[in-house]
């Protein structure tokens, strides 16, 4: 059993520069040792210098524009994580950009096909039940250059009673995680739907859930943003949990079956029609049905309480795989982190900081 030592905890706060000041200098060489281990597994997959992809990245693509119109705070946090890690801007926003540059090495570049079937995230959602809040969870996936990074934010919003835990690596600002209301939300990739280079990044995008007092607020900010990449998000309050799948053109929520009140999502589309051609490739070469299939048959039996335990034992099955190990080929993807929300009015946040079948779990509070 992995002892679970490597997660870093910061305590970040103050305005928005001061947390991403805090936050780069406090883990600049782990951010700098990831980013240099991305560099490189970058250059091993598209051939190209890794600061001239990186630039071309950011000149063809306009999300910084969208980050200013809909997040500019946390474009400003992004300036502090690059002053305090001491990496040049157009770098650290291209480390925040995780499902951004799949799709633009892939459709844009035409480089890394293989990569159409790495996607494997597992997320899940239990309505409140009898003496039970909300619970919210997540099998996290990422490149195995990641691992080594994992990371616990605790940012106290400046001018606020908003606080919020968000799991991530080290040097982004967040890929999931829940605040003090309490809210959550968990991600998968679609690559299936169609991407937009002027959109949101999903990073930018969980972080402005979160920033968000009340689930109308959140579903609200849902759907006013443009989407920069195919992600469905999983939300959820002390009373109830949505789900919503995002492209650039469409929000669509999934509706689970009548009288179901569980929810389960993988990587590949279930209710948004705003689909690329190369649709069918994209399931074709993943797990994601499979995974479906297990983490649903584990979750819908109506005769079974759905506890912490039970979504820790769903969420470590090797079936399909949902639970993910690390290889050394470079691009592969292995389990970062795992993690499940209890939404209760005094919020838990049980973390993983790896595959959960081997890691131990620990439990966060505000």
């Amino acid at each position: 059993m992995n002892k679970n030592l490597d997660v870093k905890v910061l305590v970040l706060e103050g305005n928005a520069q001061e947390i991403g000041q805090a936050h780069g200098q406090k883990l600049k060489s782990v951010i700098q040792n990831g980013v240099d281990r991305w560099k490189k597994d970058l250059h091993k997959l598209t051939g190209i210098e890794p600061k001239n992809y990186i630039d071309q990245f950011i000149e063809d693509t306009n999300m910084i524009a969208a980050a200013k119109k809909w997040t500019a705070n946390l474009l400003e946090e992004i300036e502090g994580i690059s002053q305090g890690a001491e990496i040049d801007f157009n770098t650290v926003f291209a480390w925040q950009c995780v499902d951004e540059e799949w799709w633009y090495r892939v459709f844009e570049k035409k480089l890394g096909f293989e990569a159409l079937g790495l996607k494997k995230c597992s997320g899940l959602g239990c309505f409140k039940e009898k003496g039970s809040p909300p619970l919210l969870a997540q099998n996290l996936e990422l490149p195995n250059y990641y691992d080594g990074l994992q990371t616990l934010l605790h940012i106290k919003h400046s001018k606020s009673r908003l606080e919020s835990l968000v799991f991530t690596p080290a040097g982004v600002i967040g890929m999931n995680g829940l605040n003090n209301q309490p809210l959550g939300v968990c991600v998968n990739t679609l690559l299936e739907l169609i991407n937009s280079k002027d959109g949101l990044p999903v990073a930018f995008v969980v972080r402005g859930i979160l920033e968000q007092p009340t689930l109308d607020n959140a579903v609200r900010f849902l759907r006013e943003v443009r989407h920069a990449s195919g992600q469905n998000y999983i939300l959820g309050d002390a009373e109830k949990i949505v789900d919503f799948e995002c492209s650039a053109n469409k929000v669509s929520q999934y509706l689970p079956r009548k009288g179901t009140f569980r929810i389960c999502h993988t990587n590949h589309v279930l209710a948004n029609d705003d689909r690329r051609p190369l649709a069918d490739e994209v399931v074709k070469k993943s797990t994601t049905r499979a995974r479906f299939d297990s983490v649903k048959s584990q979750l819908n039996d109506p005769l079974r309480k759905i506890t912490v335990d039970i979504i820790k034992s769903i969420l470590s099955s090797h079936e399909a795989p949902v639970c993910v190990h690390k290889t050394q080929d470079p691009g592969t993807l292995c389990t970062f982190g795992s993690m499940i929300m209890s939404l209760s009015k005094s919020p838990i946040l049980h973390l993983a900081s790896g595959p959960p079948c081997s890691t131990e779990w620990r439990r966060y509070k505000f």
